[in-house]
């Protein structure tokens, strides 16, 4: 039987994030600190005494219309466990299928990602990709290489004039990581991992009771958390799903259909809407025997070309080919669309436009470009609280006044209840104060702004406590 043990060099990666997370938690002097407490942490796991703690609170991100998703922020040593047992267990029984995207090792290694990890522009091209959810992956690399080949294999399916059909369906997992069933996950890894008994009782103990803040001492037998950097729970959620996608890929071949997933969306690719009506309610079926449900309200079943249209591939394939003039049209055709109250993906296309845009002089904008940004955070303000401080920053730059442009963003934050948008513009400031101030955004700009973020956060600890007085240090 394996032993667990927490590592100095998996904390380190795993702290050294934390460090510059949404909600920096760690700090240098923790950092400092750390084989001390590893060596607690590893005494305490070994004398049975270790349980999760509560964590420094919850992180509001809405989704829309005010449905809001609360991030557990859980506390460093809590994370150094985690990691550890979905480091080790996850690369261990995550199985590399055609078709199917969204989990990757951990921490990725160098070579899994050599041709994108070595340029900071890759990073800047990730972020503009990244979903309408709240991630903070250690590898924006890894993430960016999954997302660009779901991509081009979509875009390859829709234009191919063979086999499949003309329809798409897509749909997606209800509440998927909060529908986990603990005690099934668990014992999935059990059947393929018997050797690993020990790291198994102690993942168990932890998704029992990582949620104590709001659940007390009751065990809980459902969810596992949506933590800040996602990579861990990403992974075993993916891992759950693998049952799953065999059988119902398998169901899907035999009846000539093509089964894509990323995360939890699923996309069914047939020749008519009753074959893909039928494959959606076999995968109902099959999701009924793991706990897990599809959403109703996000399935939809519809022509391949209006699906190209509805993803914004077309203008991803302009912003690819790095054709401006093309984007532009593109981009304006889809607006013309989404006004007429035809389905788009228009967050995709608002931060794969920040990636761009940025990238170019700003002698070759025009003033759609700037307009195009500021329409879109004006008529979906939520997007803020998935943007990262990269993406703000491109905002500011790309406006025709950056101060303006930075008045925008904090007034769209101040206006939101929830704690994420807050967040995100302390990162800013905290993480590109040098940068706004040569654009325009001077210290006492940024001073005030902070000032403001403060006075309306009362109700968040995490905002007053930690991520205003860590930004404030950046402009001292």
């Amino acid at each position: 039987m394996r032993q667990i043990k927490i590592s100095k060099g998996l904390t380190q990666k795993v702290w050294h994030h934390l460090e510059t997370s949404l909600v920096p938690i760690v700090t240098s002097d923790h950092m400092t600190g750390l084989s001390d407490e590893i060596d607690i942490l590893n005494s305490s796991i070994r004398s049975n005494s270790y349980m999760p703690g509560t964590g420094h609170g919850y992180l509001g991100v809405e989704k829309k219309f005010g449905v809001t998703r609360f991030l557990p922020i859980l506390s460093r040593a809590d994370m150094a466990v985690y990691y550890q047992l979905c480091g080790e267990l996850g690369d261990l029984v995550l199985v590399d299928r055609p078709d199917i995207y969204g989990g990757w090792q951990v921490v990725p290694q160098p070579d899994s990602t050599k041709d994108l990890s070595r340029s900071t522009r890759n990073e800047i091209i990730s972020a503009r990709y990244q979903q309408g959810y709240f991630q903070d992956t250690f590898s924006n690399a890894a993430w960016f290489q999954g997302f660009k080949n779901y991509t081009q294999l979509i875009a390859e399916i829709v234009n191919s004039k063979d086999g499949y059909g003309n329809y798409v369906g897509a749909t997606d997992v209800a509440n998927f990581y909060d529908s986990i069933d603990v005690t099934r996950l668990i014992a999935k890894l059990r059947d393929q991992l018997p050797e690993y008994s020990s790291h198994l009782e102690l993942l168990q103990v932890f998704l029992n009771f990582w949620n104590r803040r709001s659940t007390g001492y009751q065990a809980s037998s459902k969810g596992i958390p949506q933590e800040i950097i996602s990579d861990g729970s990403r992974n075993l959620s993916h891992f759950y799903l693998q049952d799953f996608d065999e059988k119902f890929s398998n169901h899907c071949k035999s009846e000539g259909l093509r089964y894509v997933r990323w995360a939890d969306d699923i996309l069914v690719f047939g020749p008519s809407p009753q074959k893909i009506e039928a494959a959606i309610h076999r995968a109902s079926r099959l999701l009924l025997m793991e706990g897990l449900n599809l959403s109703a309200p996000k399935t939809r079943i519809m022509g391949k070309r209006q699906y190209l249209k509805y993803r914004a591939l077309n203008v991803l394939d302009a912003i690819n080919a790095k054709d401006l003039n093309e984007y532009r049209r593109q981009r304006d055709s889809a607006m013309r669309r989404y006004v007429k109250k035809n389905p788009l993906k228009l967050d995709t296309i608002f931060r794969a436009s920040l990636g761009f845009l940025v990238q170019k002089s700003r002698s070759t904008l025009v003033s759609s470009d700037r307009d195009f940004l500021w329409k879109v955070l004006t008529m979906q303000p939520e997007l803020l609280g998935n943007m990262t401080s990269q993406q703000c920053l491109s905002f500011v730059r790309l406006a025709s006044n950056p101060r303006t442009g930075f008045a925008k963003l904090l007034n769209t934050a101040l206006l939101n209840n929830v704690a994420a948008p807050k967040a995100i513009l302390a990162a800013l400031v905290r993480d590109h104060s040098k940068r706004l101030e040569r654009v325009g955004v001077n210290f006492k700009v940024q001073h005030d702004a902070l000032d403001s973020i403060f006075q309306a956060s009362k109700d968040s600890e995490l905002i007053q406590k930690i991520c205003v007085p860590i930004a404030r240090q950046a402009i001292t």
